[in-house]
């Protein structure tokens, strides 16, 4: 087995090689020197990793990527279909590491510039590889950037992910239909799960990979994230990176109860200080409080509802785009028969962070409460009292902007008592 940075003669090394407590076979067809190294992590026999390998090449496209396969304490008749590859690097444990030490093991073998963390019992979809690294190349903050999960029942199960002040998650946009438009946006979040994960080299090192206290599984991706932080770091959620994930067919339900309970404890007990700035968790399902919470983790810009109830060519989604670009988080309140923006406005759409609803403004100011500085309307409507008993302005826009009150210099009104938001780098 070749050291990482340097590489094989016969472009690959099919015998066993002992690195430590573990053994290392790097197969043929692997590539010598990958941009990326997909980490999978095989406990309970070999059939989820084989289909999740066979995923692989349709998700990463564009650049070379080495996928890794660390074999936790699988027995010799379980190991075999893997052994039999030779589009695998197979790190060998005797036994089950947990999640946190795996994935440490296959990042030392790994050559890639950037990790990719994956469960077995999980695939991606077409190109999910190449939009995250094409998101990493364009956000050199960004230390980790996680895709939309999906689940096998036509669900979504995770656009980026909340934490609460007591160290409980909520993953956004659970249940949702997997093609709804909601949290269909570019933007930074508290955490994304390890699963479909994807962390730059340099950020991998710089906080000494996963924290292995937290074994067999669970909150090593929010202790990793909280990790990225403190060194200066963002988390982002990338919603056109995507996988598809069998949820809990890893762990039994009631294991992976006691599991998430004990290491949540360790979790607090490790950030109690961090996550005093971090929101309630509310007692059951509160929409407002969830739009609190991403929105915080996003910087707390100020919050603006635009209502859009036909294309009119492309001049009110030109002024969304201004104003996302001028720092406010947009929410765009789509009228009846407009499904989505035109193909010129879609890409800067989810770049910017515009929140696209298929509501009217009434409901989505419903679900998100009094964070609202503002709501651009088609007509005017002067203002109206928020539940809180604060004055909630209604901006005016029409066809004609000579007739019409201009709507960013009057949000600019509206946004002095407090700073713009910042966009991410």
């Amino acid at each position: 087995m070749t050291g990482r940075g340097e590489h094989s003669s016969n472009g690959g090394d099919e015998s066993m090689v002992r690195r430590g407590k573990s053994m290392v076979r790097r197969g043929r067809g692997v590539p010598d020197a990958p941009l990326v190294s997909a980490v999978i992590l095989a406990v309970d026999g070999s059939d989820r990793a084989r289909r999740c390998l066979d995923s692989l090449p349709d998700g990463c496209t564009t650049v070379p990527m080495e996928a890794i396969v660390v074999s936790n304490g699988l027995g010799p008749c379980a190991r075999r279909p893997l052994e039999q590859r030779d589009d695998v690097v197979l790190v060998h444990s005797r036994v089950n590491l947990g999640f946190a030490a795996g994935g440490n093991l296959a990042a030392k073998v790994a050559r890639g510039r950037y990790l990719f963390f994956l469960n077995d019992d999980s695939t991606l979809e077409p190109g999910c590889v190449d939009r995250l690294i094409w998101t990493a190349d364009r956000h050199p903050r960004a230390g980790a950037i996680g895709p939309r999960i999906l689940s096998t029942d036509g669900l979504l199960q995770e656009a980026g992910s909340i934490l609460w002040n007591d160290g409980h998650a909520t993953h956004v946009g659970k249940g949702l239909p997997a093609g709804a438009i909601e949290y269909g946006y570019l933007r930074r979040v508290d955490y994304v799960s390890a699963n479909g994960l994807l962390v730059r080299r340099s950020a991998w090192e710089a906080v000494q990979g996963f924290d292995e206290r937290y074994f067999p599984a669970y909150f090593e991706d929010s202790h990793l994230a909280m990790s990225l932080r403190r060194c200066g770091l963002e988390v982002l959620y990338e919603p056109r990176a995507r996988i598809v994930h069998a949820e809990g067919q890893s762990t039994s339900s009631r294991y992976r109860s006691f599991l998430m309970n004990r290491n949540r404890r360790r979790f607090v007990s490790a950030w109690s200080t961090e996550l005093n700035h971090f929101d309630q968790r509310p007692g059951r399902y509160d929409s407002i409080a969830i739009e609190h919470a991403i929105n915080l983790a996003r910087g707390m810009p100020p919050r603006v509802v635009v209502s859009v109830l036909h294309d009119n060519g492309g001049s009110r989604w030109d002024l969304v785009e201004r104003l996302a670009e001028d720092g406010w988080a947009v929410t765009v309140a789509l009228g009846a028969g407009l499904s989505d923006p035109p193909p010129a406005h879609a890409t800067s759409m989810v770049e910017l962070g515009v929140d696209l609803r298929r509501l009217d403004v009434d409901r989505v100011l419903e679900l998100i409460g009094t964070d609202v500085e503002a709501v651009v309307a088609p007509a005017p409507r002067g203002c109206r009292n928020r539940a809180d008993g604060s004055v909630l302005p209604f901006v005016d826009y029409r066809q004609d902007e000579r007739e019409a009150l201009n709507p960013e210099m009057a949000l600019r009104r509206v946004a002095r008592r407090r700073p713009l938001g910042r966009h991410l780098d």
